[in-house]
Order: structure tokens, then sequence, then C-alpha cells
């Protein structure tokens, strides 16, 4: 069972011991990775959920062979209301951006998931060591942008 331990830690002191270090460490990765992520996938706070939401929408709306009647999908009706666009190109795009959007967060989860497990690593035993994976780890997530 893993144990999960959220710390905000870059604007303190980086702790001196190997236990604390290593804490420190992933918790900045952590801080990296949400920075990478809303600056690819969401850019504004509380987009998510809207996007979640229209992707089960989409979703529902495909399924059912694309309906004429959009009562139930308050959402694809808006963006149709609002753009113009097909109701089925709206669907369609949100599926599209929702494939790009996984891509992209796969991408940040595996760096970000390598560095932590490599700090977690039995064999990292010296500071120098948990902060250069972790730089490292940093710098992979930066180069997405």
């Amino acid at each position: 069972m893993l144990n999960y331990i959220f710390i905000k830690s870059s604007k303190k002191k980086p702790p001196s011991d190997i236990a604390g270090r290593k804490l420190y460490a992933m918790c900045d990765i952590d801080d990296a990775a949400s920075q990478v992520r809303s600056n690819i996938v969401m850019p504004m706070f509380g987009q998510e959920s809207l996007y979640i939401e229209k992707s089960e929408e989409a979703i529902d709306y495909t399924t059912s062979g694309y309906p004429s009647d959009l009562s139930n999908y308050p959402l694809i009706k808006a963006e149709v209301n609002a753009t113009g666009i097909t109701a089925q190109a709206v669907a369609e795009s949100i599926l599209t951006k929702k494939g790009e959007w996984i891509s992209s967060n796969a991408v940040i989860e595996e760096i970000r998931l390598r560095g932590k497990a490599e700090i977690r690593s039995e064999d990292v035993n010296s500071i120098g060591e948990i902060d250069s994976i972790k730089e490292q780890t940093i710098d992979l997530l930066n180069n997405l942008l």
C-alpha cells in the first residue's frame, strides 16, 4: 500500500535529511507536473470538470447515433448555438480534443511517476542523487512546454 503525503515545498528550505529531502523533491515534481498540465491541458481553473462533462456528453451523443433532438445534450447544444457548427462536428471535435488531452496527460504522468519512483528507490541515498533526479524530472516536464 502506498502512502501519499502532499506538502507544498517549493517555498521552503529543503530538508537536510534523506527522507525529508525525498518528500520535498517528490512534491516539487508534483508541482512541476501540475504547472505543465495546466499550461498544456487545462489553462483555466474549473475547465477540467466542464471538459469531462462535455466529453461524456459527446460520447453519449455519438453512441446514440447523432440524434437531431439536442435536449439531452445541453453542452453540445450550447456550442452549436454559439458557433453554428453542426452537433456532429461539435461532438467529434470534443472527442478529438479528449484524445489529445489523454495523450498529453499520459506523457506528463509517466515522467512524474518515473521521477518519483526513482527518488523512492532505496538505492537513492544522498541529497545529491535526490536533487539530480528531481531536476532531471522537472527539466523533462518543462521541455514539454
